[in-house]
């Protein structure tokens, strides 16, 4: 009966630990984007922010259709989140234009 207890506790251990962790993508990428008037923006990504431009976010940014920030105008909605996987990410920042330059290192945690 201790040991079904002791297994019981480990189960739930690990599974705690696992559902904490849910949503955090275990990887680091910067991308360089030429955007239409040819100016060069940086997008950042790690498993614990995102950052773009002056914005820097825990979870997610998003930029809405329309909306202008230093004369760049969103042609279409773009979210930049934390739990993003490499390719929904890397598809998020060609909304922003051409990628010219692309550094991304998957964590040891990151699903193959």
């Amino acid at each position: 009966m201790l040991l079904k207890k002791l297994a019981l506790t480990l189960v739930l251990g690990i599974s705690g630990i696992s559902s904490a962790l849910a949503g955090i993508e275990d990887w680091n990428g910067v991308f360089t984007v030429q955007d239409s008037d040819g100016r060069l923006q940086t997008v950042t990504h790690t498993p614990m922010k995102v950052q773009f431009m002056f914005f820097s976010a825990g979870v997610c940014l998003h930029f809405g259709k329309g909306s202008k920030i230093n004369g760049i105008e969103f042609k279409e909605e773009v979210n930049f989140c934390t739990n993003s996987d490499i390719p929904s990410f890397t598809n998020e920042v060609q909304k922003l234009g051409v990628i010219v330059d692309k550094s991304v290192t998957a964590g040891p945690t990151y699903p193959s």
